[in-house]
């Protein structure tokens, strides 16, 4: 009997004691890492008698991130031979950084959603078989890990439209009418 005791004392209890605890560390880091709610249109309207293209970001936790980081890419599918390759064109976002990014509040400033723009002509400069891809990642300020994310927008009419977006933490879209 003493056997089993020395065993659970030396073996079982600390190996359960450590599968618990990397458990609960485990679920924290996955808590901790940045969450974003990404629009899924790029919002079409003039600003200052220029065109402006916007997507809107927004910080779906209680935590601040920081050294948020976006871009935006043009993919160009083009021939060759039976094979389908892929070019790409980064297109210039006006700002592509966002060093705080705070978290969500009910503060009537709304704060936690940024708005990414470019004024770069991408309905000239994209055609039917191309699409853009949307990229931002950033870094959690507690436990410092970072997140990746991206979305794609296909379709000019469904996905880049004449309009704007709701304020506050909804990443809704209200369309322009002409």
């Amino acid at each position: 009997m003493e056997k089993w005791s020395i065993i659970n004392q030396l073996f079982v209890i600390p190996v359960i004691t450590g599968i618990i605890s990397s458990g609960i560390v485990t679920f924290l880091f996955i808590r901790l890492r940045p969450r974003f709610k990404v629009s899924n249109v790029i919002a079409v309207r003039k600003i200052n008698g220029k065109t402006r293209f916007t997507i809107k970001v927004v910080n779906d936790t209680r935590f601040n991130f920081h050294n948020a980081k976006a871009s935006l890419v043009l993919f160009r599918p083009y021939q060759v031979g039976p094979n389908l390759n892929i070019r790409t064109e980064d297109i210039m976002l006006i700002q592509n950084t966002h060093e705080f990014f705070p978290a969500k509040s009910k503060s009537q400033y709304s704060e936690h959603a940024v708005l990414f723009s470019t004024e770069e002509p991408i309905l000239q400069i994209s055609d039917s078989s191309s699409y853009f891809v949307f990229q931002i990642q950033a870094e959690h300020s507690l436990s410092g890990l970072r997140k990746f994310t991206s979305k794609k927008y296909f379709n000019r009419g469904s996905d880049i439209r004449k309009g704007t977006f709701k304020h506050g933490t909804k990443i809704e879209f209200v369309d322009e009418q002409d």
